[in-house]
């Protein structure tokens, strides 16, 4: 369930794990990359328009440093680190209804090909009471702790990996995520399970973030 949010592993990404990744274009990663990077965003903003204008910043910026963004290995997460940035700064004003920056073309967001849209009842990609509940909640907790909790339970990336993004130890990372699941735990139980040690809770969580985020 989390295939709008994660890049999910190439067919045969196991044959030869020695072998480079194919390289990407600018254009291509923008195209790729563009609409799970707002969705996860935006789980750190609960703002539409921040987190499409904060991805946009992003990507403008590595644009302008592509040859910094390929030589770290992963072009995406790049991207995702300095959107994330932009979106958690309590200095960072601004949103996508401002003129156009950066030269990039305006993308709304699109979870699924058109003619599967056309097979969903019209407010299925709409928030329900569950989905604000749930970002309300997100938003109560510090930046650092919603920042490992998207990382770790909404893009499935390990405590390790969570770490390097936000360049903390992996002690650190595990317990802004255990804390910010007992925070969610006590605030909105009836949501999320009133026991973060319980089985099932992280999986849970995990499966409301996504619906949240699409």
């Amino acid at each position: 369930g989390r295939a709008a949010l994660a890049a999910a592993a190439p067919a045969g990404a196991d044959d030869d794990l020695d072998a480079e990744p194919p390289a990407v274009s600018f254009e291509e990663l923008y195209e790729t990359a563009h609409t799970r990077l707002v969705q996860q965003v935006f789980l750190l903003t609960a703002c539409r328009y921040r987190a499409v204008h904060c991805v946009r910043r992003a990507f403008g910026e590595a644009r302008r440093h592509w040859g910094t963004v390929v030589a770290s290995g992963s072009p995406e997460g790049w991207v995702r680190v300095r959107a994330c940035e932009l979106a958690l700064s309590p200095w960072h004003r601004g949103g996508a209804r401002r003129a156009r920056v950066w030269g990039l073309p305006y993308r709304r967001i699109k979870v699924r090909p058109a003619d599967e849209a056309q097979a969903v009842l019209p407010d299925h990609d709409r928030l329900t009471d569950r989905d604000r509940a749930l970002l309300k909640a997100l938003k109560q907790l510090s930046r650092p702790q919603r920042r490992a909790l998207v990382l770790h339970d909404g893009l499935g990336l390990p405590a390790a990996a969570v770490s390097v993004e936000a360049e903390s130890t992996q002690a650190a990372a595990e317990g802004r995520v255990w804390a910010a699941r007992t925070a969610l735990a006590q605030w909105v139980p009836e949501l999320v399970g009133p026991d973060p040690a319980a089985p099932g809770f992280a999986d849970g969580l995990s499966g409301l973030l996504h619906r949240a985020a699409v």
